[in-house]
Order: structure tokens, then sequence, then C-alpha cells
């Protein structure tokens, strides 16, 4: 919900300072991994409402975002 979409906001902060500073990308990879906290949980949340006929790849599209956040992240991380 809305706090999820500010955590993402935050989140692209800290990832453009890191993009610019590979020394501040540890915040970065830390958001990274609340982000896909937060998607695994509304993933499971989801997947209990809907139940077993609700599976689908639609439902994991969630998380795409997030993984490719931390991937990056701790690309910068290794940077520097």
């Amino acid at each position: 919900g809305i706090i999820q979409a500010i955590l993402m906001i935050v989140a692209g902060v800290f990832g453009i300072k890191a993009s610019n500073d590979p020394a501040k990308a540890g915040k970065a990879v830390i958001f990274g991994i609340i982000l896909i906290v937060l998607a695994v949980v509304s993933l499971i949340l989801g997947l209990a409402e809907a139940g077993a006929a609700g599976i689908s790849w639609t439902n994991f599209t969630g998380l795409i975002i997030p993984v490719l956040y931390l991937i990056a992240a701790i690309g910068f991380k290794k940077q520097g």
C-alpha cells in the first residue's frame, strides 16, 4: 500500500546516492531487502486471499523490481 510506495521512493533516493557514491550503497542494500520482504508478505497475503486457484505468474511480478533493485545495490556496494 502507501507505506510500501513511500519506502520505494526513499529506496530510489538511496539508490541514486549509491550510484554516485558506492560507499553509500549499504543503505540501498538494506532498503532492497526491506522491499523484498514487503513484496513477499504482500504476495503471501494475496495468495492466501485468492487460494490455490488464484496462483499465477502475475502474483510474482511485484517481486521483480525489488529484486532488480537489490541486485543493483549489491553491485554498487562491490564497486565501493
